[in-house]
């Protein structure tokens, strides 16, 4: 019965965080629709061996807002299987100018690609998909396997 109970913590816990991550970046995404804007350069541009199998090159730009500067690396909210955002990164060079789209309530974060849908990027990423899968069959066995045990 210890067992079953410390896997079913292990389990809810882990589906309830991958829940938490989803639906925090859904908001964001969501958000950024309505950010405004402003121009900024592309610092560093690379392609990573390991980022191109998950979706993403690493882009880094800056921005000015209000006067004050701001660095930052988020391409699009959500999983990394935006194939537009991918596509746009792969033509970023450095010193390119961009669009970023900020948080007017927190400059500091920011976004080049805003909105999408990320249901659409959850089924477009595999690994990710099979976490949740996978996490759902663990706590749907967890769940028989406590009501054996309390029905036995």
């Amino acid at each position: 019965m210890f067992l079953e109970i410390m896997l079913g913590i292990f389990v809810f816990g882990w589906l309830g965080s991958t829940v938490m991550a989803y639906r925090r970046s859904l908001v964001l995404a969501r958000a950024s629709e309505a950010w405004p804007k402003v121009r900024g350069q592309v610092v560093a541009s690379r392609l990573e061996d390991g980022e191109a199998a998950h979706g993403f090159p690493k882009i880094e730009y800056a921005y000015n807002v209000g006067g004050q500067d701001y660095h930052a690396s988020a391409i699009a909210y959500g999983l990394p299987a935006d194939r537009r955002g991918f596509f746009a990164a792969l033509r970023c060079h450095e010193g390119d100018v961009v669009w970023v789209h900020y948080n007017p309530q927190n400059p500091a974060q920011a976004v080049l690609h805003p909105g999408g849908s990320t249901f659409q990027k959850l089924l477009a990423e595999p690994q990710a998909l099979v976490t949740m899968l996978f996490t759902s069959v663990l706590a749907v066995a967890f769940v028989a396997l406590l009501l054996r045990d309390l029905l036995a």
